[in-house]
Parts: structure tokens; C-alpha cells; sequence
């Protein structure tokens, strides 16, 4: 995330937004001193007291900003992981109701157990791959492949019907 340079003013630190627009409660007229010292933030007396609101409003937009974006960065990772998640689930259930197709075919069933593991590891590409390995075997039946799609249309209805409820959910956290 890029911050805009703040303008810089003679001995102002543009990161504070009240920077000696309040009178400090801590110094002392009588002695002169204050307990934090000469970086104290706050005015010593009427005379220290900064009227210029162009600081304190130029900081306060700039920090506006800058939350909005980081709000927008975390709502993006965060959709990013929740779709991430859901995949891992949904190639999950589609391995899992394979092995229905393939009942007694125990090369097969180690397979989708693997893909199985991967999915569930976060490795969906391979997990995907596997699929694809057996579903795509030019030994495959017209109904193990009907079976399959099935299994993938029921898959693809529930993610599509969990995006809807997250993004939903997003929104009205959001609002």
C-alpha cells in the first residue's frame, strides 16, 4: 500500500493529526516544563496553539484513505481465501461421490482418495488433475461419465449457491 508524501511544515510531524491543536494537560506555566519533553505533540500555552486545520484535515482524508484501501485489500484477500476454501470442499465432495461410480475398483478408489488428501492440502490443481486422469481414461463407460457429470453439475450448483451466500454475507458486514 502506497502513502502520499504529507506536505511538510517546519517542525511538524504530519503524521499527527492533532499536532498542537489541543493544549497539553501535562505542562506547567509556572516552570516552564512538560513531562514529555520537547517532542510533545500538544500546545504549551494559546500562543503554541496550531489554528491551521489544513495539517489536521489533509492528515485525517489521507487516513481516511488509506483505511479505505486497506478495508478493500482485506475484503479481496478475504473473498480470495473463502473462494480458495470452497474450491478445496467442492473437489473434495466430487472425489468422495466418485468412488460411487467405481464401486470394487480399488486402483481407482486409491486414487480419488489421493485426490482426496490434495484437495483437502490445498493443492487443487492436482487434485483437479487426478479428476480428470479418471474421469478422461479412454476406458471410462457413456454412464460413468454421466454419473461423473452429474456429480459435477450438483458440485457446480452448490458452489455457485455458496458464493451467493458469502458475497451476501460480505455485503451486509459491509453494510
Amino acid at each position: 500500500m502506497q502513502f502520499q508524501k504529507q506536505p511538510q511544515m517546519p517542525g511538524v510531524n504530519p503524521m499527527i493529526a492533532n499536532y498542537k491543536t489541543l493544549i497539553c494537560k501535562h505542562f506547567n506555566p509556572v516552570t516552564g516544563q512538560c513531562k514529555n519533553g520537547p517532542n510533545c505533540t500538544f500546545a504549551h500555552g494559546e500562543h503554541e496553539l496550531n489554528n491551521n486545520n489544513y495539517l489536521q484535515n489533509t492528515y485525517m482524508q489521507q487516513f481516511a484513505n488509506n483505511q479505505s484501501q486497506f478495508q478493500m485489500q482485506k475484503q479481496q484477500q478475504s473473498q480470495q481465501q473463502l473462494t480458495a476454501e470452497l474450491t478445496q470442499q467442492i473437489l473434495v465432495i466430487i472425489l468422495t461421490h466418485m468412488e460411487t461410480i467405481f464401486p470394487g475398483r480399488k486402483d481407482i478408489i486409491e486414487q480419488l482418495k489421493k485426490g482426496q488428501e490434495l484437495a483437502s492440502s490445498g493443492q487443487t490443481q492436482e487434485a483437479s488433475d487426478i479428476i480428470k486422469q479418471v474421469i478422461h481414461d479412454p476406458q471410462r463407460t457413456k454412464e460413468e461419465k454421466q454419473q461423473y457429470q452429474q456429480i459435477y453439475n450438483n458440485a457446480q450448483k452448490h458452489y455457485e449457491n455458496k458464493m451467493k451466500e458469502l458475497t451476501q454475507q460480505q455485503y451486509t458486514q459491509q453494510y
